[in-house]
Parts: C-alpha cells; sequence; structure tokens
C-alpha cells in the first residue's frame, strides 16, 4: 500500500535545526555503538571516563543542545503566535465592548477590616455606560462610587452590598432597581470574572417602569371608580385577556381575573346563548366590538357563573379607542334575574292594558314593586311620574266616547316614545297614567318633561287628523333611600302633586280666555 509522505510543519529555519539535530543525534549515537560492540572489554562508564571520551561527550553534549534550541525555538514561536491571537482577540472584544447598546462596566471592590463591602472603584466602562448614566468616564475612572455618587452607600437599592456579594461569592445575579442618585431605573446583570472584581451589564428601563407605573395608577383610579358600582365592570384588550375587573364582576361571576385569563372568558363565561344551545366566540357579539369598534347592547346574554348557575344579564360593550385603533373593549353588565322573572310572570299575568297596550294597574304596582325593592336593596333613587290627561270629558261629551279612546291611546303613544324601554309606563286608571324611572338626576328628568314630552305633544299636534289636543298635567315624587316610604306612599304624592299642577293649568288658561 502506499503512503503518502508525511509533511514537516514549520519554518524553514525550525526545518533546518530539526535536521541538524537528527545529525547530530546519528553522529553521537555511531560512538556510543563503537564503544559497546568493537571495545567490549570498556564498561559503559569506563568508555565515558577514558581520554577518548571526550569526544563522545562533546557530540552528546552538541546533540543536546540542538534538540533543546529547537524546542525553545517552536516554544518562541508558538508564544508568538498566542500573542498574535490575543491581539486579535482584543482586538474583537475591543470593538464589541465598545459597540454593544448595553451599559458595561468593571468594578474593583473595598472591604473593610471584617470583610465587610464598603464601597467600590470605577476600572472600565463603555460608552453605553457613559450614555445610560450620564457619568463620563474620564471623571469615575479610578474612583470610588461614593466619591462619583454620594450617598450611594445609603440607598435603599444597597448597591453596595448586591454588587460585593457578587464579588465575593461569584453568584451571578439578575434584577432591576431604582438608582436615587442617578434618578433612572435600571434592569441589571451583575457576574464575577474574578474574586474582588464585578462586572455589570445593564439597561435603562425608567420608560417602562414609568409606563407600568402609570397603568398601574389608571387601573387604581378604574378600580376606586368602579367598586362601588352595581354593574359588573370588564376590559378585554385584543389578545384575548381581561386587563381590569371590579368587584361586582368578580362577586356575580364567581370568578377572579387570573382564572379566566387561564382558560379564556368566553369559555368560561359566555359559552352558551340564554336558549341552553352552544355559542362559539366566532358568533359572539360582545367579543366581536373589539374588531368592529361598534357598541353593542342586549338584554337576551346569558352568563355562567363559576358555580355553573345561568343568570340572564342587560349588557352593553364599547370599544376603546386610542389613536385612532381599537386597543379593547369594556363591558358593563348586570343581573336581571329578578326582571326577567316579573317578565315570565306578567306573560302570565292580566297586566296588559288592551286600548293602550301599556301595563294596567296591576301591572304597573307588580313590575314597579320589584325596582322598588331592588332600589331599597342597593340604596338606589326612584322618580315616580302622575300624568292625568286633561279635558277627557269634554272630549268624550263633544266628540264621543270613540274620539276618547283615541286620545287615551294617543297619550299612551307619546309617553312609549318619550320614556325608555327600561322606564315603566302603565296606565292606571281611566285618564290618568304613571311612569316609574330608575334615572333620576334632575338633568335627566328635566330633559324628559322639557325636550321629550314636549316633542312628542307638538307632533301629534302637528300630525293632524285629530279634533282635540292632548293636554297632560304633571306631578313627580321621589323615593330617597335616607328618607324612605312605600310606593303606595309614593303614587300618593306624586298624585296630589299632579292635582296642584292640573289646577294651576286650569287657572292660568281661565285667565288667558278672559
Amino acid at each position: 500500500m502506499n503512503r503518502s509522505p508525511q509533511i514537516i510543519k514549520g519554518t524553514p529555519i525550525s526545518h533546518a535545526i530539526f535536521i541538524i539535530a537528527l545529525l547530530a543525534a546519528f553522529w553521537s549515537i555511531e560512538s556510543l555503538v563503537d564503544i559497546i560492540f568493537f571495545h567490549p572489554e570498556k564498561t559503559f562508564i569506563d568508555s565515558f571516563m577514558s581520554p577518548d571520551s571526550h569526544e563522545v561527550w562533546m557530540r552528546l553534549s552538541f546533540a543536546a543542545l540542538i534538540v533543546v534550541s529547537h524546542a525553545l525555538y517552536r516554544n518562541i514561536q508558538r508564544k508568538k503566535q498566542i500573542e498574535k491571537e490575543l491581539v486579535v482577540s482584543k482586538q474583537k472584544y475591543q470593538r464589541f465592548f465598545t459597540s454593544v447598546p448595553n451599559g458595561w462596566a468593571l468594578h474593583k471592590i473595598i472591604v473593610d477590616a471584617n470583610n465587610k463591602p464598603v464601597d467600590y472603584i470605577f476600572l472600565e466602562v463603555n460608552e453605553a455606560y457613559e450614555k445610560l448614566t450620564g457619568l463620563e468616564s474620564k471623571n469615575i475612572i479610578g474612583r470610588k462610587v461614593t466619591e462619583v455618587l454620594p450617598g450611594t452607600e445609603k440607598d435603599p437599592a444597597d448597591w453596595i452590598g448586591i454588587f460585593g456579594k457578587v464579588a465575593l461569592t461569584g453568584e451571578e445575579i439578575q434584577f432591576e432597581n431604582y438608582s436615587e442618585a442617578i434618578g433612572r431605573w435600571y434592569n441589571i446583570s451583575a457576574s464575577c470574572p474574578e474574586k474582588g472584581y464585578f462586572i455589570v451589564v445593564f439597561d435603562d428601563i425608567t420608560e417602562r417602569r414609568q409606563s407600568e407605573e402609570a397603568l398601574r395608577r389608571s387601573e387604581r383610579n378604574l378600580h376606586n371608580i368602579t367598586s362601588n358600582l352595581a354593574e359588573g365592570i370588564y376590559v378585554f384588550n385584543k389578545q384575548g385577556k381581561i386587563v381590569f375587573m371590579n368587584p361586582e364582576a368578580e362577586r356575580l361571576l364567581g370568578w377572579t381575573i387570573y382564572e379566566l385569563n387561564e382558560k379564556g372568558p368566553h369559555d368560561l363565561v359566555h359559552f352558551r346563548k340564554a336558549d341552553g344551545t352552544p355559542l362559539p366566540l366566532k358568533e359572539c357579539n360582545m367579543h366581536e366590538v373589539i374588531t368592529s369598534g361598534k357598541l353593542y347592547t342586549s338584554t337576551d346574554e346569558v352568563f355562567v357563573r363559576k358555580d355553573g348557575t345561568v343568570f340572564p344579564i342587560s349588557v352593553i360593550t364599547s370599544p376603546i379607542i386610542e389613536d385612532g385603533r381599537i386597543i379593547a373593549s369594556v363591558t358593563a353588565f348586570r343581573d336581571i334575574t329578578e326582571r326577567k322573572d316579573i317578565e315570565r310572570k306578567l306573560e302570565t299575568l292580566a297586566v296588559t292594558d288592551e286600548l293602550t297596550g301599556l301595563l294596567n294597574r296591576r301591572g304597573f304596582i307588580t313590575f314597579a314593586e320589584k325596582q322598588y325593592m331592588i332600589a331599597v336593596r342597593h340604596n338606589r333613587k326612584l322618580a315616580l311620574i302622575y300624568i292625568d290627561l286633561d279635558g277627557l270629558k269634554i272630549i268624550n261629551d263633544k266628540l264621543g266616547h270613540e274620539a276618547g279612546d283615541q286620545a287615551i291611546a294617543d297619550t299612551a303613544d307619546v309617553l312609549r316614545k318619550t320614556f325608555r324601554g327600561s322606564d315603566i309606563v302603565g296606565r292606571i286608571g281611566g285618564d290618568e297614567f304613571a311612569v316609574l324611572l330608575t334615572e333620576t338626576s334632575d338633568n335627566v328628568i328635566e330633559n324628559v318633561i322639557n325636550s321629550h314630552l314636549k316633542n312628542n305633544l307638538n307632533s301629534h299636534k302637528e300630525r293632524g287628523g285629530r279634533k282635540f289636543e292632548l293636554l297632560l298635567s304633571l306631578g313627580i315624587a321621589y323615593f330617597d333611600p335616607d328618607k324612605p316610604c312605600t310606593l303606595n306612599d309614593l303614587i300618593s304624592t306624586a298624585d296630589k302633586l299632579m292635582y296642584e299642577n292640573k289646577k294651576l293649568r286650569m287657572h292660568c288658561r281661565r285667565k288667558e280666555s278672559q
């Protein structure tokens, strides 16, 4: 089998020294063979001690010198190669050290007689360190941190203690902390290259921490505002997570925000329709708001509690828009189990006035009583408006009972258009009506009476085709939980106020006709 010749690696000089050393070795071996095989009468020691042995010694010494020289030369060449590689490596390291965006610094820890860290010295920093801290290298290298940043030894962050532990134990750590001396937040990694020294690599995270704190303040404010509301409220982001939930929402659902986010709020709370059939996420109108940006309201949705019970809700979901983008949606919901129960009962009772389609007196009292009890329980205010159709007897006498019935029906239509679907409107007598309002602020009621009701009465008058004009007298009574009264007392008070308003209106009309 042919073998390829081996190439001796190295420089030409090293090759020459190797060949000389090899010849010297052969030369010395030749002398030893002559002594051993051709002069056997001499011992090995005697041969070297004889007068002729100086030539052998000289040959061996020369060979050894050549071999040692060759080894030293190769060692020098290797050392130069390593030094060259170190220079290249240092250049690469220097380029990396100066170009990384992270702050980087090397320090030496200073300890007291008890080996307790009391200070540290700046040995080297990169440009990013200067930018992130505002400290220039020319002003800090070789100086103690307590000189550069007075008060560091008293900083609650305990920088000296933390970095001292790293430098003395070799433990690597990563943490976030605030520097009072610099007034910035940093994310820091610290390691020990050699006992008594430590390296820090860090980023400035002040803006992130400020944003997080602003968000926490906002959430606290939102929590304070919504914690006393009777409605459950939660905020749902585009990543499918609930980022805020008020106490009433947790109470109504039985789930915490963390439990809901673990599996998904839709899959735990809103996975079915009111009739019990499954409700896939893609068919969920509340979830659709975060992509469509359209407001959604309903009184026909149901939620499922943690214990598995199902309850009907009235719900409103609206988008949260920032800089023209939908970033989340907010949902407010209320348990309307009592209301639904009442509605079901009303369906089986004769509670509807046949002429107007409004609740009759029985229906009005039944429904109003439930709302009254809810108001008492939740410490809410109510308002009751008692309304009388003026001049019904005159209409009946002059135009007939058919026209009188039409006047009653028209009045019911005006009231139906004026008040909200959540308000309770009923005909409780021949020409008398009552409305129970759950929204009781002065501005709301004033707007309803002076704007909506008057506009609707004017529209009826302008519509034509009627030989009569609708004239209404009103009385308004308020329920205040701090000054409780019965529902009958509320109705009676509103009735008295209505008659006072009627007398005043009649007096004004008589004066105008004179």
